[in-house]
């Protein structure tokens, strides 16, 4: 209670309530919704609460944490959570941030295709089937996808081989976000 102590120095008023039992201390900030304050032994579970179910982001975790907790130095707690999530950490080290840049118009169809590589997880009724590559022409917009047993060069290739240039010829220009797959001398 030594923080709430603090906070009601501070002209901050807070509210004791029973929940199924628990008392629950809850903030009210003028005409703002209740929100309920976390002590700080509890705030990386309530971070998680917010967070960890969808994995929404820095930007949209912060807006969560503030809509629903209080506490003193919530932003800057949620920023050193957010950096701290293993799932988070992974996502974003993962591929480079490139510039986006304006799309050449294809002068025919079939000429530039956008490739990307989906991934199904493991619980599929089949389970060696677990990725999927997608293919996307530019000019029409059709697009074709095509299981694939991994997602190394040769499988990709493979895949773009049988599934678009047996069917409509090799492509002008073939856009991807440049993941390893797509960085093979098989694409050169």
């Amino acid at each position: 209670m030594h923080e709430l102590d603090e906070l009601s120095h501070e002209n901050l008023h807070f509210e004791k309530e029973l929940i199924t039992g628990i008392p629950l201390w809850i903030y009210r900030a003028g005409k703002q919704s209740a929100k309920l304050w976390i002590p700080v032994l509890q705030r990386k579970v309530a971070f998680k609460f917010a967070h960890c179910l969808t994995h929404p982001g820095k930007r949209e975790t912060k807006h969560l944490c503030k809509e629903r907790y209080f506490w003193k130095g919530l932003p800057a707690d949620v920023e050193q959570f957010y950096k701290r999530c293993p799932i988070c950490c992974q996502e974003n080290s993962r591929q480079p941030r490139l510039a986006l840049r304006p799309f050449q118009v294809p002068e025919r169809k079939f000429a530039i295709v956008h490739i990307d590589l989906v991934s199904f997880g493991h619980d599929r009724k089949d389970p060696r089937y677990v990725y999927a590559l997608t293919l996307v022409d530019r000019w029409t917009h059709y697009m074709t996808m095509c299981p694939i047993l991994d997602m190394t060069t040769k499988a990709v290739f493979s895949a773009i081989e049988h599934t678009w240039i047996h069917y409509f010829g090799v492509m002008s220009i073939l856009v991807s976000d440049q993941g390893p797959q797509f960085r093979g001398a098989e694409f050169l």
